[in-house]
């Protein structure tokens, strides 16, 4: 039997002597809290939900608000269930010499307790004790076999394989590391030097980057500028940005502001700061790299919050057809602890925060591909498969988190599918969920918004949203994330994963395969070349990604082709107000491609009178407004504005269906005004009528 005491001297000896590393001790659950709290310095963390005397209590739900905090101590209460997010949070905040203790049911048992955690991932009816035990298996196995993890009472854990790197000793006071005081030059330089060379700051968790960036706005507020803004997938991610910049200086100057409403309205700046850049969409950065001439992008090389791999991957091209002489800086040295930190190492492979894809050969795939549904349990034991997979999703996707992965690996709808060639390796990866088949009692109480379900996302939005009460009983196969390895795209192979998980839900007995995304103009192109139509879109936009949802659907059953056929009528009937209200601020690429599935008949003479008349100079946009709406929506249905470039394309959806005003026009487009705007309009017009003429 152990005691207070026995807990109190296993945990001080765990504990790093020189103050320089963070370790991981697991205590089991038969161990009183009141014996933990007694064990650990009065006033440490404790994320559990109910309280420790003596300690900082933290609900799980509330753990990112520990993000840009330093604690030397830590508890984590599962117990009744581990939250992998809020062990990726809280390990971040450890400092060096610091302890994070596991409150754990025991080892041998875990895969068979319910674990509550995941309950807020499952669709209704599923509940925790449905779900396989694939990942907790790996997890507990990783606890086991890892010398530097603690066991109490029997393991100790064992010292670190490698002593922390020396680290260089700064020359700037305000810097912990010289990688640190090079990031704060680095961003200086952009604000102060030629315009358009943007920094671009990539680290793992710990490194000071974030930090560089404050005291970068910090400099600059002293040096009297006074309109910096911040944006970040989240305010909390921008925190600690901010809290530094404030230190430093008058923080009058700075202010946060959401993706989305820099992507809805102009602001003017002197620098715009972007953290954890990974955690937005590679439009949404590309567009605010066009609108802001300084700026400094940070961002997680490996993380929860996202992935700095895939960001490079996906952001490089547009840094380098935009902005050719960017700054590129990383920072490796740890500032909160030393290199090789056994918590650290820890948590990056038991939660894959660094999973990659596989390192494809300069010739490419190898051999014949072969797609198909992979095996949950067969994934959780091949490391270097299972690293690959999520490694391509985490970097095509920029919101996958440690519970993401667990609900792929454990949830009872979920299905893992891959292409792989002969040589095993993994070229492209899918996530699907299966929903709907809800029973009929709720269907009306749903389609009127007096009650939801958990999950179910497809059938419950096309419900509640567009009015079509069946969805609920249809039994739809989402995909919920697809992803193509970087060396392999523009091969169809996207397309034949797609097909393979289309013919599995036909043979399922499933109704329809679908999907729902933030929507661009290739997700749109990728999905239509599947097979699958639009069918709904949603009202609002994504605070962190800046794009509207986009529900779209292949029908594989008499029941979901009535569905879909309704639907697409819905959208027809509805697009043309909805976009001159609601979605005004949809992106007008965006746009046109739902247009392209809009059945409207072609422009009568009078239309096409009076729209020669316009382009000919002698009418007004508002007295021919009309007529020039059913000439645009006429062309993007039948695909005849392909001659017409980005800009003209801009104007005529945002003037004619969304009915933006001229300043609004003329600074999307960079005229100088109304006139300005107008003349190009006349000559987009002439181009689609004549586009519209050659093809008869």
């Amino acid at each position: 039997m152990t005691t207070a005491r026995d807990l109190a001297d296993f945990l001080e000896h765990a504990r790093d002597t020189d103050g320089a590393h963070r370790r991981l001790v697991v205590v089991p659950a038969t161990q009183l809290p009141t014996d933990l709290a007694a064990a650990l310095p009065t006033g440490s963390v404790v994320v559990a939900t109910t309280a420790i005397d003596g300690h900082r209590h933290v609900m799980p739900r509330q753990v990112r608000s520990l993000l840009g905090s330093e604690h030397r101590d830590a508890v984590l209460d599962a117990r009744d269930g581990l939250d992998l997010d809020a062990f990726a949070v809280l390990a971040g905040t450890l400092r060096g010499g610091g302890l994070l203790v596991l409150l754990a049911p025991d080892l041998a048992a875990w895969s068979t307790h319910a674990d509550a955690a995941i309950a807020r991932r499952l669709s209704w009816p599923n509940t925790p004790a449905d779900c396989a035990p694939h990942f907790r298996d790996r997890l507990v196995e990783l606890l086991r076999s890892d010398p530097a993890v603690g066991v109490f009472p029997d393991r100790p854990p064992a010292p670190p394989e490698c002593g922390g790197a020396t680290a260089t000793t700064p020359q700037d006071p305000d810097c912990a590391t010289a990688d640190q005081e090079a990031a704060v030059a680095a961003v200086l330089k952009t604000a102060r030097g030629h315009r358009r060379r943007p920094s671009v700051l990539t680290a793992d968790r710990g490194r000071g980057k974030s930090t560089a960036l404050g005291i970068a706005a910090a400099r600059l507020l002293q040096g009297g500028m006074t309109r910096l803004l911040v944006t970040a997938p989240s305010r909390d991610a921008a925190e600690t940005l901010l809290a530094h910049a404030a230190a430093g200086a008058d923080a009058g100057g700075i202010r946060f502001l959401p993706p989305d409403e820099l992507l809805r309205h102009h602001h003017p700046a002197d620098m715009l700061f972007v953290d954890e850049a990974a955690g937005l969409p590679a439009p949404i950065l590309e567009t605010l790299l066009t609108r802001y001439s300084r700026i400094a992008f940070a961002t997680t090389t490996h993380g929860y919050e996202g992935t700095g791999h895939g960001f490079r991957i996906r952001f490089r091209a547009a840094l380098d057809r935009l902005t050719p002489q960017w700054r590129d800086v990383t920072l490796t040295q740890p500032i909160r602890w030393a290199s090789g930190d056994p918590l650290e190492c820890f948590t990056t492979r038991a939660l894959l925060l660094d999973a990659e894809p596989h390192a494809l050969p300069a010739t490419g795939p190898v051999g014949r591909l072969h797609a198909s549904e992979l095996d949950r349990r067969d994934l959780t034991q091949d490391d270097a498969a299972l690293r690959a997979f999520f490694g391509l999703l985490v970097d095509a996707h920029y919101q996958t988190r440690p519970e993401d992965i667990r609900q792929a690996l454990e949830a009872p709808d979920a299905r893992l599918w891959a292409v792989r060639d002969d040589s095993g390796s993994v070229l492209a990866a899918a996530i699907t969920l299966d929903e709907g088949d809800l029973p009929r009692d709720r269907a009306s109480t749903i389609s009127r918004g007096e009650h939801r379900v958990r999950g179910h996302l497809f059938a419950q939005s096309l419900a509640a949203h567009a009015g079509l009460t069946a969805a609920v009983e249809l039994r739809f196969r989402r995909v919920h994330r697809i992803a193509v390895h970087p060396g392999a795209r523009r091969a169809g192979i996207g397309r034949q994963l797609v097909n393979a998980i289309q013919e599995a839900a036909r043979g399922d007995g499933r109704d329809a395969l679908a999907t729902a995304f933030g929507a661009t103009p290739k997700l749109i192109a990728f999905w239509r070349g599947c097979g699958l139509y639009p069918i709904h879109v949603g009202n609002r936009r994504d605070a962190a990604s800046g794009t509207h949802s986009v529900f779209m659907l292949h029908a594989l059953s008499a029941g979901a082709t009535t569905l879909a056929n309704a639907a697409r009528h819905n959208l027809a009937s509805d697009l043309t107000w909805r976009l001159a209200g609601i979605l005004t601020h949809l992106d007008q690429q965006v746009a046109a491609a739902l247009c392209r599935e809009l059945p409207v008949p072609p422009p009568d003479a009078r239309d096409r009178s009076v729209a020669r008349i316009f382009a000919d100079g002698n009418r007004g946009p508002d007295d021919a407004g009309a007529s020039l709406q059913r000439l645009l929506l006429h062309a993007l249905a039948a695909g005849h504005d392909t001659t017409l470039d980005d800009p003209a394309r801009y104007l005529l959806i945002g003037r004619f269906l969304q009915h933006h005003d001229w300043p609004e026009l003329a600074r999307g487009a960079n005229l100088s005004g109304r006139r300005a705007v107008i003349r190009h309009l006349r000559r987009a017009v002439a181009d689609l009528l004549e586009s519209c003429g050659a093809h008869g």
